[in-house]
């Protein structure tokens, strides 16, 4: 009996501890883009929807808010060819990848010379060109979610982003 009642205790003092029935919560807010996909159209929404979730956040110093664009499902897969990564500042990506961004992706191909194209060819390589830590930081995105978007594009996803849907989201440090 009386071990009964010791082990219903712990049962209940376990049960009643803060965060015991605390589900994980899901913090995304969805962005919108221009028809270019190079601004954010939804801004105050997007404030508007983190500051909603701000007193589900016990300590704010454990997370970081981020931006991803996860890729489709059909370019969401290790690249088959020869992979290199190179990590630059996003003044030196600018003078690559015309655009500033946190990176872009260079298809190598080799089935008619060594050229460069992301819509045609063999996809022999890739060369990933990302921006480096410091730099993401600014920009409120992580290098695997930067090198997860640009390897879709080593596997054929357009660059004008079909079936894209960015976000930002609660990511915990």
């Amino acid at each position: 009996m009386k071990a009964a009642i010791i082990a219903g205790c712990v049962v209940l003092s376990v049960l009643s501890a803060p965060g015991a029935h605390a589900k994980s919560i899901k913090r995304e807010c969805q962005i919108k883009l221009d028809a270019e996909q190079t601004k954010i159209t939804n801004a105050d929404e997007i404030k508007a929807c983190i500051k909603g979730f701000w007193p589900t956040i016990s300590d704010p110093k454990k997370g970081q808010w981020v931006i991803n664009y996860p890729p489709p499902a059909e370019y969401d897969h290790p690249f088959a060819g020869i992979l290199m990564i190179q990590r630059l500042s996003m003044d030196e990506i600018t003078k690559i990848c015309l655009k500033r961004r946190t990176g872009c992706a260079l298809v190598v191909n080799t089935d008619r010379g060594v050229y460069i194209d992301h819509r045609f060819g063999n996809r022999a390589a890739c060369i990933i060109i990302a921006a480096n830590n410091a730099d993401l930081q600014t920009q409120h995105a992580l290098f695997k979610d930067v090198l997860r978007h640009e390897t879709a594009h080593c596997n054929g996803w357009a660059q004008n982003h079909p079936g894209m849907e960015g976000k930002y989201e609660w990511v915990e440090k």
